[in-house]
């Protein structure tokens, strides 16, 4: 056996996240659309040692409603904790939405989801802090 592979479905957006436990201690990170598409592959590499790897957001056709959803994915110490938060902003008003979260974590890597369609994230542990905007993803799937 080279490599040990777990796949879980996310139960707000439909994502797949795809672990998989190299032989040699290194692990890696696919996340794929609810339409199967790939959005990234994060490894274990520190050469980037940024908390915040990826956010995206979409909108998913769920027992015939649609709704939104924001996924943000990062890497840090497995002894680190972090929290997530994912915040929206209205341009003429300036006023906001903001959501504090704990997320799942597997090994270095951890992941988190909303049911909302936010804009931005930050991911915050200790006195670290990442920010970055949520990227939209455009599904292929036939939505009613």
């Amino acid at each position: 056996m080279d490599s040990l592979t777990t796949a879980q479905v996310l139960p707000i957006s439909g994502c797949t996240a795809v672990f998989v436990h190299q032989r040699d201690g290194r692990m890696s990170l696919e996340l794929l659309a609810p339409d199967g598409q790939l959005l990234a592959v994060f490894s274990d590499s520190t050469v980037d040692n940024g908390l915040l790897r990826g956010a995206w957001h979409g909108v998913r056709d769920q027992d015939g409603i649609r709704r939104g959803w924001s996924l943000a994915v990062g890497h840090c110490a497995e002894h680190d904790g972090v929290t997530v938060h994912f915040g929206s902003r209205r341009m003429l008003t300036g006023s906001g939405t903001t959501l504090s979260l704990d997320p799942v974590r597997h090994g270095i890597f951890w992941i988190t989801e909303a049911n909302d369609s936010f804009t931005h994230v930050t991911a915050t542990s200790g006195a670290r802090s990442d920010r970055t905007r949520l990227t939209r993803v455009r599904s292929q799937e036939v939505l009613p």
